[in-house]
């Protein structure tokens, strides 16, 4: 660059400026620099090319020659030649040139660093001299050296600034497969064609295995690929290697053709190419993908068999099956038998294992194979943290599995949608709808895009805790965004409307379902049958119990359970236990969950003796009593009129450490106060608040009968008072106990009070009330009042039961008299 910088020390030299031997020159010299680099894009000789020729020889060969025997000088004294940088005193050269350049051609030369530099519109090499020598001025213009800029860029996996020459790779070495790669794209769009194998054979081509492999990956399909596996063996001197018939098998397993798979690996026997590692990993995952556990597990062992050892991702493949079948022990053997055999389990093993652990409910050993993990050096990534989470979430522990995602948080792992949803789903069994709804709006604003599986999982928080006009917006909501629904979704929905007591819309919906083309499954049909199993609704039950079995599926133990309760609501104990005694002898799966269902049934239909039974029997089978079956037994014993064995029952739970809920201290106080001692059911509302449970409305109701029936009457109204101020719904029980408690006193001032209180509530008044108030009325001979109650019980449609004919007749009786 000395002749630059004596042009630009020497302002007088103008005839210089306006010449053409200048800017050739500069141009030229970059770009053999770059040439002398490798990185021109362009495949040129600079001394041989016709545009260095045609430049004065006085100026430039010499110059040219220099810089164009660098490599060639390091190479003779064995040194290897290391691509320079650009420094600063190259950069400021650059920038004098394209000042040179922009007062010789004004217009031409851009001073934007994305711009090409002088027009490339001319077909002569000189003018994309000129445009490569302009780029490698706007880079250095930007501040980043062009070298460094392309290796950055490089690092990142982003392209480079340069196309490089064509069958070369972005340092300007040729590429690794040269022309084998363009004799595979021959070779596939020939096979595209209808006489592919016969043209292959006309042209004479020769392929090796690793063209024929190449070939074989890009098919998708496979008759044309097995054509062409067999043309292949036609060729002179030819023969396949397990590499060719390992990509032939894993496309044959894809497309489920087992038999064809196993016969290639006989084939390859034959051959003296035994099947390897790869081999058997390729046919154990094919089976798995099919759903063919069993063949894969029987391809896993004969692997073992022939002396093949399994490497990590054949035991992370047989793992999964295990995993998906519920053989947990069997996967955690296989995990600890792949540490003893020296294979370090991966992340993928890892969150594979804890997966399957956590959702086995074996928490304590997904905790520890958690600290493994971390104590291994590994890094537990999004998918272990959000395993974690759920795991926690489903054995109650919400605040661990809440600190398990701020560790994740704190470690800078972005959760995805997966987790996202996990933390709702915790936050929703943990009671907190407020918080799952401002996770879900979260994930709006952030960008994420909720899918169908999380707008189930905010429909189900909000159905299960009441909200059941939000779960219905979040439906529609689900729809009018354009998030697919599916048979899960509808399911979902489904069951909201059956807890909300809306069955006419559960059906209309289940309607709608099968006119959208989702197709009810086996939970569906549950679903239906458990709402309306809960009514009573033997005649419907049966009905789609029908539509089950006509449509080919297998009813499940939810189903069938459901059946049991329902055939239990309408008396029917015999149809219950038959069917009961059936789903035993068929072998399907009886959980503690079905046991207390048959507890509760036997209670309820005055078998106390078979509740009893039923308890030693699950004792028996291994099954531990939980809160629900020792509920059952208590309401069972009590109705039987034996509360002492159900005190015994109450003690034995407190003693395994099954903690009492709301239900058994209200079943309590009801068995205390049918027993007529209300001592020992107003202790047992002590104890409920002493556990830290909050009563609920059947407490209060059950607390004033008793009240009521002591003759603590004013006690019995503060209850009431009580009840309203902890925010409960008042039912109209309640008003019934007040106006019955205060009628058989005859106290008419204040039934006369609670009545109006009863009317102004808007609470519908039912038999029963009229039947108390009938009853005080005609004890005092109010006749006048007693006629305006028939009119009014009229007016609503309600007839005379047998208890109020019953009454009625006691009184005329006691006129006659």
């Amino acid at each position: 660059m000395g002749l630059l910088q004596m042009l630009l020390r020497d302002p007088s030299r103008r005839a210089v400026f306006r010449s053409e031997r200048l800017p050739r020159l500069l141009a030229v010299r970059m770009f053999d620099c770059e040439t002398a680099y490798g990185d021109h894009p362009f495949n040129v000789d600079p001394q041989n090319s016709k545009e260095t020729n045609r430049l004065p020889v006085d100026d430039t060969k010499a110059n040219i020659t220099g810089v164009t025997d660098c490599r060639q000088n390091c190479k003779r004294k064995g040194a290897s030649f290391v691509k320079p940088e650009f420094s600063l005193a190259d950069v400021k050269s650059i920038l004098a040139s394209r000042w040179v350049l922009a007062s010789l051609m004004p217009g031409q030369v851009s001073h934007g660093s994305s711009s090409p530099g002088l027009s490339t519109g001319g077909s002569s090499g000189f003018d994309r001299k000129i445009a490569h020598f302009c780029t490698i001025s706007s880079a250095a213009l930007d501040g980043v050296p062009v070298i460094k800029r392309n290796a950055e860029r490089k690092r990142r996996g982003s392209s480079t600034r340069y196309r490089p020459a064509e069958g070369r790779d972005r340092e300007g070495r040729p590429t690794q497969l040269g022309r084998g790669q363009v004799l595979i794209d021959h070779v596939c769009r020939i096979l595209n064609r209808a006489d592919n194998l016969a043209s292959l054979s006309q042209m004479g081509i020769k392929l090796d295995p690793f063209h024929v492999s190449e070939v074989l990956k890009r098919q998708t399909d496979v008759s044309l690929a097995r054509e062409f596996f067999q043309w292949a063996t036609s060729q002179t001197d030819y023969q396949h290697n397990a590499f060719t018939y390992n990509v032939m098998i894993r496309l044959l397993t894809l497309a489920k053709d087992f038999d064809a798979a196993q016969g290639l690996m006989e084939e390859m026997y034959i051959a003296g190419c035994s099947p390897d590692v790869v081999t058997y990993t390729i046919l154990v995952k094919g089976f798995s993908a099919a759903n063919r556990y069993q063949d894969a597990l029987d391809a896993f062992q004969h692997m073992q068999a022939v002396g093949c050892k399994p490497n990590h991702v054949t035991y992370v493949v047989v793992m999964n099956i295990f995993a998906r079948t519920g053989a947990v022990k069997e996967a955690w053997d296989l995990f600890n038998k792949m540490r003893k055999e020296g294979l370090q389990p991966s992340v993928m093993s890892y969150s594979l294992m804890i997966n399957c652990l956590g959702r086995a409910g074996n928490l304590n050993a997904a905790t520890a194979l958690f600290g493994d993990l971390k104590a291994s050096g590994c890094k537990p990534d999004v998918f272990i943290y959000t395993n974690m989470i759920d795991a926690h979430a489903k054995a109650g522990l919400f605040e661990q599995a809440f600190e398990l995602y701020r560790e994740m948080l704190r470690a800078r792992i972005k959760p995805d949608l997966v987790t996202l949803c996990a933390v709702m789903d915790c936050l929703g069994k943990a009671g907190d709808v407020v918080g799952a709804s401002r996770l879900f709006d979260y994930m709006k604003a952030r960008g994420y895009r909720p899918d169908s599986v999380a707008y189930t999982t905010i429909i189900d928080i909000h159905s299960k805790a009441g909200f059941f006009q939000k779960a219905v917006e979040l439906f529609h909501e689900m729809k009018a965004v354009g998030v697919q629904t599916n048979t899960v979704n509808y399911n979902s929905m489904i069951d909201c409307y059956g807890r909300a007591g809306n069955l006419p819309a559960a059906v209309d919906l289940f309607r709608e379902m099968k006119a959208s083309r989702r197709a009810p499954d086996v939970q569906t049909y549950g679903i239906l049958i458990c709402h309306h199993a809960k009514l009573g609704l033997l005649e419907s039950c049966l009905q789609l119990f029908e539509e089950v079995q006509r449509a080919g599926m297998q009813p499940n133990s939810v189903i069938l359970i459901a059946m049991v309760d329902c055939f239990g609501k309408v008396g029917n104990f015999t149809a219950a236990l038959d069917l009961f005694l059936q789903m035993q002898e068929m072998g399907y799966p009886l959980d503690v969950i079905c046991y207390s269902r048959m507890i509760d049934i036997c209670g309820k239909c005055g078998h106390y003796d078979k509740a009893m039974d039923f308890y030693h029997e699950m004792q028996q089978a291994g099954l531990e009593p939980n809160v629900f079956t020792y509920n059952a037994l208590i309401h069972c014993l009590g109705k039987s009129g034996n509360p002492t064995a159900a005190q015994e029952i109450f003690t034995e739970m407190q003693q395994r450490g099954c903690e009492p809920n709301i239900v058994t201290y209200n079943t309590l106080i009801d068995m205390y106060s049918k027993a007529g001692n209300p001592d020992l059911s107003l202790e047992s509302y002590r104890n409920l608040l002493s556990a830290g449970l909050q009563p609920d409305s059947g407490t209060f109701i059950t607390l004033m009968e008793v009240l009521g029936k002591a003759g603590l009457y004013e006690d019995a109204e503060n209850m009431f008072g009580k009840m309203k101020e902890c925010g409960h719904d008042v039912r109209l029980p309640a008003y019934n106990i007040l106006i019955d408690m205060w009628g058989k006193v005859g106290n008419i001032e204040k039934v006369t009070h609670w009545h109006k209180v009863l009317s102004d509530s808007g609470v519908v008044s039912d038999i029963v009330t009229f039947r108390n108030l009938i009853s005080t009325y005609l004890r005092v001979h109010m006749y006048d009042e007693v006629l305006e109650i028939f009119r009014n019980m009229a007016t609503l449609g309600i007839t005379i039961d047998c208890s109020l004919s019953a009454i009625l007749l006691q009184y005329c009786s006691d006129c006659e008299h």
